[in-house]
């Protein structure tokens, strides 16, 4: 949609496109931290001011040009017009210094090849770029080391840092960590290490006719770790609580699945971990799930480097990162984008 303001030609597709991504980037505390000092603004009304201008973008050419008018007229033009590129400039170097610092160079650079690869969206042919099981089964498909052998298992290995780390016998903090990548590793190894989606615990587990699942579960010898996706919805009925309770009551077993059954055996120091992902990060009811946000976990699944890659794996994680970048990710994307194409 074309239009003008002030004898100047506007594309206004593009400024509803640009005015959401300064709001979403605004709604990000994280982001503004990042910056060292904040930002000095009244995020709050640039906030409103910001709606405003986008609801008018959205509608007919006339009626844009009129509410921008009167907008930039209640803000007085000049002085607005300066405050917000001041605003938007601090954004973008607070948002950069985010990326880098929580992907570094090298992810951007893996990341912004990633997204130039030629590969179909996959979740776009369906139309479910914001189904969650559509994303879960994507992030199932790449943590698993039997259907992606290059990327899972480093992907696991960085996801343990997001993993709490109570101590764990004599071991706390960092040699706990370390504990989960052996355990992860040497579950890679040997080939028993499971991704299971959907799952129900009740009915497999333990008998009962319950139908509470966990989007998405890792099993290995002496392990266990459950993971929530959520990508619109937030979190229903405190669900992560149930699902901790359930870890913690077979925190001594260890589950495994053979040729014809499911198995439980006792261990004396199986561990547990929940994850609870969402696009922002946001908290789980329960406290024991570790919140991860959609940055991290594109962390995790760059961490490998592009070689050994193989040519599926490499069409189904540019797939998925194209649909996190559009859905999730668009401002992050961008600025990850630059910082590699300029390393």
């Amino acid at each position: 949609m074309e239009g003008t303001y002030a004898g100047v030609e506007l594309d206004l597709d593009a400024l509803r496109q640009t005015l959401d991504d300064v709001r979403d980037a605004l709604s990000r505390p994280s982001i503004v931290s990042a910056s060292g000092a904040g930002l000095g603004h009244d995020r709050a009304s640039v906030l409103r001011g910001l709606e405003e201008i986008a609801n008018a973008a959205s509608r007919t050419d006339l009626a844009a040009r009129s509410a921008v008018a009167a907008v930039a007229d209640a803000y007085q033009p000049e002085a607005a017009l300066a405050s917000a590129r001041t605003v938007m400039a601090d954004l973008d170097v607070a948002l950069a210094r985010s990326v880098e610092h929580r992907l570094g160079r090298e992810r951007c650079t893996r990341l912004a090849r990633l997204l130039r690869y030629p590969s179909p969206n996959l979740l776009g042919i369906f139309r479910k770029e914001r189904d969650e099981n559509a994303h879960t089964d994507l992030i199932a498909w790449l943590l698993d080391p039997k259907r992606a052998p290059h990327v899972a298992p480093a992907a696991l290995h960085h996801l343990c840092s997001h993993i709490p780390s109570p101590a764990i016998g004599p071991r706390a903090g960092a040699e706990a960590i370390e504990e989960w990548r052996r355990r992860i590793a040497a579950a890679v190894r040997s080939g028993v290490l499971s991704v299971r989606r959907e799952y129900v615990f009740g009915r497999e587990w333990e008998g009962s006719n319950s139908l509470d699942r966990i989007d998405l579960v890792i099993l290995g010898h002496g392990f266990t770790i459950a993971i929530e996706n959520k990508v619109r919805a937030g979190e229903h009925n405190e669900q992560t609580r149930a699902y901790w309770a359930w870890l913690e009551a077979h925190r001594n077993k260890r589950h495994f699945n053979d040729e014809q059954e499911t198995r439980a055996v006792a261990s004396s120091d199986h561990l547990i971990a929940g994850l609870f992902l969402s696009p922002n990060g946001v908290p789980a009811s329960c406290t024991s799930f570790q919140s991860i946000s959609a940055l991290d976990l594109v962390a995790a699944l760059l961490a490998a480097p592009d070689e050994g890659r193989t040519e599926t794996e490499t069409v189904v994680l540019s797939a998925y990162l194209r649909t996190a970048a559009s859905v999730m990710l668009r401002a992050e994307a961008r600025a990850a984008t630059r910082i590699g194409e300029s390393a």
